[in-house]
């Protein structure tokens, strides 16, 4: 009975989005998070509008359009930090993307999900403790991949009401948003 209970819960479509956040802000909450490079202070302070006196869409490593909608909002609420916020979302959804997909629709074996479990959320603190645009990329091109992966086994593309196929835009259009070097060769 209480294995049919657990099971259903980790089923749910929310449990992972409520799971990973509650760890996130623990883990703030916790642990030191600062940016690991100065390419994000500085980025966060064009998009602010630190250096201009204006908020700033040329974020310099950050695709202009992801840029916009971050100077965008700094314009209409300039007392929230939406860089680091975005970053930090981005980080929940990408995270519960691939729980959901590796505790719900992954075949293998219960212990290889575990250890796949341990090693995501030891490789997420630390990439939540130095803050990075690239590791925030890097995590929603692997839940994008996930989602691939989820849809290319699935018989249809919408299980669970989940549609994988938005699912894969959205992931991609955000990462590629971020750090287009991750798709595109500059070679």
């Amino acid at each position: 009975m209480k294995k049919n209970a657990i099971k259903k819960i980790l089923s749910n479509k929310w449990f992972a989005l409520l799971f990973n956040t509650a760890f996130f802000v623990i883990m703030a909450w916790l642990l030191p998070i600062h940016f690991e490079e100065n390419n994000d202070a500085i980025m966060c302070m064009i998009a602010n509008g630190h250096y201009s006196g204006t908020p700033d869409g040329h974020l310099v490593f950050i695709n202009a359009i992801y840029g916009w909608v971050i100077a965008g909002l700094y314009m209409v609420a300039d007392i929230v930090e939406w860089y680091t916020l975005s970053f930090c979302v981005l980080h929940i959804l990408a995270m519960s993307v691939i729980m959901y997909i590796l505790l719900n629709k992954m075949k293998i074996a219960i212990w290889l999900k575990l250890v796949f479990i341990a090693f995501a959320y030891i490789y997420w603190i630390r990439i939540i403790i130095a803050f990075q645009f690239t590791t925030t990329t890097g995590l929603l091109c692997f839940s994008g991949c996930l989602a691939l992966l989820q849809s290319a086994q699935s018989t249809n593309c919408s299980n669970n009401g989940i549609n994988y196929k938005w699912l894969i835009v959205g992931v991609t259009a955000c990462s590629s948003l971020i750090l287009v070097v991750t798709f595109v060769s500059c070679d």
